[in-house]
């Protein structure tokens, strides 16, 4: 079993100077409370920033910005041979 920890930001600010970083640093945080708190193994963490490419409302608004600043949880699950995503 391994856990993917996706961050992202909304598109204010700059992309390369802060939206990167910020949307890394979201999925970190995110990633040390599951391996702390709920004590998943960290070895089976993978964590990675997407910045504002991949909205998943528009950007118009502040209540629709928020729901751009996130973190995706993919938890794969690997049964034998086969390697199933869940939704």
């Amino acid at each position: 079993m391994q856990l993917k920890l996706i961050g992202h930001t909304d598109s204010t600010g700059n992309y390369s100077a802060v939206n990167l970083f910020l949307s890394h640093r979201r999925a970190l945080v995110a990633s040390q409370y599951i391996t702390e708190k709920l004590d998943f193994p960290r070895e089976r963490v993978y964590v990675t920033g997407r910045a504002h490419l991949k909205p998943t409302v528009e950007n118009t608004s502040i209540p629709m910005r928020m729901k751009n600043r996130r973190v995706d949880l993919h938890l794969e699950i690997h049964n034998g041979h086969a390697l199933e995503k869940l939704p």
